[in-house]
């Protein structure tokens, strides 16, 4: 039997449904408080029901998965693990002094073996933490939550397994509460992570990025009561515009699912007795958001309200609904990012059991007459493709970081971002609502190096579809999102076709985009014309990369189409400028049906390095970047990572000057 982590058939094994992100809090003043505050109180909430894990934890970086024999219980409470190693988390092992090197390739894999197979030597990084929960956690549900690992997690609690996760760059959460051991007012918890560097999801994640291994994003637990909020869906969006796009009624359908940790009788598997037939109350209020994008704060009350939630269980997905009208409300853009707060709270009978916030904007997104209309008006895209990238810790990002990157993108009159290509850490999504940013969402898929092969393969359909449905149910209320992303360069194939269908029918307030359906059908051929013509129904854009000007203009000019051409990726970074950004919007502003694009990419991929002093007369050292093939990474694409606008610093290169207009 194969192992695992090379089954793409099994993609999770008791994996939480994606939700939202959100944090509970014990009460709604603090809920709402915290939430309107922005990104740096969201980077470390202070509800008492979540502890962060971030930090320090043993670790043991092993050559191959099958070695974990070799070390016995390791996952036991008992075993001594104090020969081991300390690692950051988050933070990949890759940069922090182990024996395994970052590696840089664009289209190709970094091994030779053929897809689902993946190399014998494999780095395996083994996490452990002990942690102590207090009395007041005793007896409630508690959830951990990995921000990302790649690329392939296992997780055991005091020596029991879990479950399993892949997709990279999407958060996985588990429920240990039956692992915890609770000794009198205390309980004691190792948590133990087996990451995989490769598994059969690389080759869904080949993406023109560094491979790095271990957990790049935030590790917590949360706890909640045995009755929880599970998730929260707002797809706000507006009715009677205004003629200047700028007011209406705002709609916030919203859905609140709730969830029963014992919603069945574990020896008969019928439903609780008291969950049947359970009534419960919900709580809702909106606020207008206001202060500064850096610092919100919590503003006017426009309106509140509740809803009785009594169900039954096979007709209505334990869900409470109410469609909220807020009338004469602000609509949401790039040039005035208006924001509402909304606060959701859980009561049974008087009793608050808890609350959660998060903030919608309130948009209309079409496509009509060749154009992307954003509230009724045609919008030029100013877009830049961007990864997540940092000189020293790869791709973990403080919250800082991300919002200079905020600061930089509004200053050189940036107005939009396709997340290439996999979705980002959640704080940049809330950081782009505040900001005023426009985002393409991108799924988790790449697969260049297999470029037909695996879309048109029934044995890699979950795999496309789980990451996709997982990052529409995470990000869905953020009114940044003007459009979803089935991914890049994967072809053309059956499995892009059934996630549009599925995004089609869960959100209809966005667009869906895919350049695969517009390329020549079978190869990754130059654009053409007819090429250009297909996908209708598909993608709503039509979104060539680096197609030639004269391509894009004669399309536009000769060939009835009613979507606008928004290039995903065009005018290179790479060197010391953009080619032909000049003449590219010429074009763009002179014909009918072009409407911008997003130039590739926002930031160098060098990772920094301390040059030795030299000899009296000779080179002094000091800081350098390195690229592909300075870690010895073969096979290597080299300085092919070293596209962006910005330097590996967040430092901006002159060519950002002409990108300001």
């Amino acid at each position: 039997m194969k192992p695992v982590w090379e089954n793409p058939e099994i993609q999770q094994e008791n994996r939480l449904p994606m939700r939202s992100p959100l944090i509970p809090y014990p009460s709604v003043e603090q809920a709402t408080n915290e939430v309107a505050l922005g990104p740096e109180a969201l980077s470390s909430p202070k509800s008492k029901y979540i502890r962060s894990l971030d930090g320090t934890w043993l670790f043991k970086l092993l050559s191959s998965p099958t070695e974990i024999k070799e070390e016995g219980e390791w996952t036991s409470p008992s075993f001594d693990a104090s020969s081991w190693s300390h690692i950051t988390v988050p933070g990949s092992w890759t940069v922090q002094g182990f024996d395994d090197k970052p590696h840089y390739t664009n289209v190709q894999m970094p091994f030779d073996d053929i897809p689902p197979n993946v190399p014998q030597k494999n780095p395996t990084g083994l996490y452990r933490i002990s942690v102590e929960l207090p009395q007041e956690w005793k007896g409630r549900r508690c959830v951990l939550h990995i921000g990302s690992a790649e690329s392939f997690v296992r997780v055991s609690v005091n020596g029991q397994y879990v479950g399993l996760s892949k997709d990279t760059r999407l958060p996985a959460e588990f429920s240990i509460t039956p692992f915890i051991d609770w000794q009198g007012s205390v309980g004691k918890a190792v948590i133990c992570l087996e990451v995989i560097r490769y598994s059969d999801a690389s080759f869904v994640e080949d993406q023109d990025q560094w491979w790095f291994g271990g957990i790049h994003r935030s590790v917590y637990l949360y706890t909640t009561e045995d009755f929880f909020i599970k998730d929260v869906q707002a797809l706000a969006t507006v009715k009677d515009r205004s003629s200047d796009g700028k007011t209406g009624v705002g709609i916030i359908p919203l859905a609140v699912k709730l969830g029963w940790e014992s919603l069945t009788d574990p020896t008969s598997h019928a439903v609780n007795a008291d969950f049947d037939n359970h009534r419960a109350t919900v709580k809702y209020r909106v606020n207008k958001l206001s202060g500064t994008p850096q610092r919100g704060e919590v503003g006017a009350l426009i309106t509140e309200g509740s809803i009785e939630a009594s169900w039954n269980l096979r007709w209505t997905l334990r869900e409470a609904k109410k469609e909220i009208e807020i009338e004469n409300a602000e609509l949401w853009s790039a040039e005035n990012p208006s924001l509402y707060l909304v606060t959701v709270s859980l009561f049974d009978g008087e009793r608050h059991i808890e609350s959660v916030a998060f903030t919608v904007g309130f948009k209309t997104v079409e496509i009509a007459n060749r154009e992307l209309l954003l509230n009724g008006k045609k919008v030029y895209i100013y877009g830049v493709n961007r990864h997540e990238h940092n000189e020293k810790n790869a791709k973990t990002l403080t919250t800082q970081e991300m919002v200079r990157d905020a600061h930089l993108l509004k200053q050189y009159n940036f107005n939009a971002v396709r997340t290439c290509h996999y979705p980002d850490d959640e704080r940049w999504y809330d950081i782009c609502d505040r900001y005023g940013i426009y985002l393409l969402d991108e799924a988790n898929i790449e697969n260049h190096a297999y470029y037909d092969v695996l879309t048109r393969s029934d044995e890699w359909t979950y795999a496309y579809m789980s990451r996709i449905q997982r990052m529409v149910r995470r990000d869905k209320n953020h009114a940044s999102i003007f459009g979803w992303s089935l991914g890049n360069e994967s072809g053309d194939g059956q499995n892009q076709v059934a996630a549009n269908a599925w995004i089609r029918r869960v959100d209809a307030t966005r667009l869906v985009h895919y350049e695969g359906f517009v390329r020549p059908e079978i190869t990754q051929a130059d654009f053409t014309l007819d090429s250009l013509s297909r996908g209708k129904g598909l993608t709503d854009l039509i979104s060539p990369m680096y197609p030639s000007i004269d391509l894009i203009v004669e399309y536009v000019k000769t060939r009835d189409d009613y979507r606008p051409v928004i290039m995903c990726e065009y005018s290179h970074a790479m060197g010391n400028a953009n080619g032909s950004l000049s003449d590219y919007w010429e074009a763009i502003e002179k014909n009918h049906g072009l409407q911008g694009g997003f130039i590739w990419d926002w930031i160098d991929q060098g990772l920094s390095d301390e040059a030795p002093l030299g000899k009296a007369g000779e080179a002094q050292g000091g800081k350098y970047w390195k690229y592909g093939g300075d870690f010895g990474d073969e096979p290597t694409d080299y300085d092919f990572c070293l596209n962006g606008i910005n330097l590996p610093d967040q430092t901006p290169k002159p060519v950002m000057e002409e990108c300001r207009f």
